[in-house]
């Protein structure tokens, strides 16, 4: 049976939420992140536009985040989970895991740390990727969520959103308490995804200056309270002010929820014919994060090799045209690799013995 074409203006979302994502990892890993341990009164003394345009930088790695969990609860909120689709996300993270130590172990440094070999071989269970962890324990409860879902009345739907996002988003972005129960915002969004997909083109939520917006609201309230913090810090002579400022651009904040859902809205509006360029690249996605974030990866590429610190002292042109073409090249590279490696597991028969072995068994 012959599968139905992929919608390349979701496939599109992916790529855009994918390069946000290593955007985001150049800024909090590379240029002000965890490699560069600055002094963060220092620097935005001494360079106050190009540490205020790196936060902005930063905001889009928790929207991609978000939004690749919106995009699986739309097109999963009515779907039967199988085994094959969890097989789907562990069998190419055992895979790079797997590949990135034994290439470290090799040409890299000594690795004794026991815990790395255990993390490298057991991925999922030590959180060296916190979003696949996370994301396969999503996979485990769709089964639940989706039959809850369906047992629940429009309104009571609504409901079980708005009491997520108000014990997770709401609460923590007012500062009452820092709970930051990821698995939930992840329910959140995936739940969130689930009521568009069956919410009427003709209803008031779907209209266009509703998500356009939101877009704008979002971004200005994030760049407002960015550059106010920053400001209040700088006044007061604390990095530590400066510093909490990266909270509006996490993973529970009001900002970074708005921005995501309104702009998950924009695309589902955007018709788009089957486009196999972009169904390709999106295809590789996935990968994409695999390699650049591996642990042994993001240090290698922010630190040893490009030495992302000296961006964060040069001017705003260099910065912004660096930054950015880095994050092009990591993509076009990462994505290449995992084009190929997709093409490879094919042609020897694996994906179609995993599809076929797997395929018809649901997870519950």
């Amino acid at each position: 049976m012959k599968s139905k074409p992929r919608m390349s203006n979701f496939e599109l979302l992916r790529i855009i939420a994918m390069f946000m994502i290593v955007l985001h990892h150049s800024i909090v890993h590379g240029v002000l992140g965890e490699f560069f341990p600055q002094n963060s009164f220092d620097l935005y003394s001494n360079h106050p536009v190009v540490f205020s345009v790196a936060r902005l930088f930063a905001f889009g790695g928790k929207t991609g985040v978000a939004l690749f969990i919106l995009i699986t609860g739309y097109f999963s909120i009515n779907s039967k989970m199988k085994w094959s689709r969890i097989l789907k996300v562990w069998v190419p993270t055992l895979f790079y895991s797997i590949l990135c130590y034994i290439l470290f172990k090799l040409f890299g440094p000594s690795l004794t740390d026991k815990r790395q070999v255990l993390a490298s071989f057991f991925p999922v269970i030590f959180r060296s990727y916190w979003f696949i962890t996370l994301f396969i324990m999503l996979l485990f409860a769709i089964p639940a969520l989706n039959t809850l879902w369906h047992h629940c009345s429009r309104k009571q739907q609504g409901y079980i959103i708005i009491s997520l996002f108000v014990a997770y988003i709401l609460i923590p972005t007012l500062g009452l308490y820092a709970d930051n129960s990821l698995f939930f915002i992840f329910i959140m969004y995936y739940l969130i995804g689930g009521y568009i997909r069956e919410t009427p083109k003709v209803s008031f939520w779907n209209k266009k200056t509703v998500y356009i917006v939101g877009i704008l609201l979002s971004l200005t309230g994030y760049a407002y309270l960015t550059f106010h913090g920053i400001r209040a810090g700088y006044l007061a002579h604390s990095s530590d002010m400066i510093n909490a400022t990266t909270k509006f651009f996490g993973d529970n904040n009001i900002c970074v929820v708005v921005f995501a859902v309104s702009f998950f809205m924009f695309f589902n509006h955007i018709s788009l014919r089957p486009n196999r360029l972009i169904n390709l690249v999106a295809s590789s996605t996935f990968g994409i994060y695999l390699i650049h974030d591996n642990p042994f990866v993001r240090k290698f590429i922010w630190f040893d090799l490009l030495h992302f610190e000296k961006l964060a002292t040069t001017n705003l042109i260099n910065f912004v045209v660096i930054d950015l073409t880095t994050v092009l090249i990591i993509f076009g590279i990462c994505s290449a690799i995992e084009i190929i490696r997709n093409k490879l597991f094919n042609l020897c028969g694996f994906s179609k013995l995993l599809q076929n072995r797997f395929n018809d068994f649901n997870l519950f």
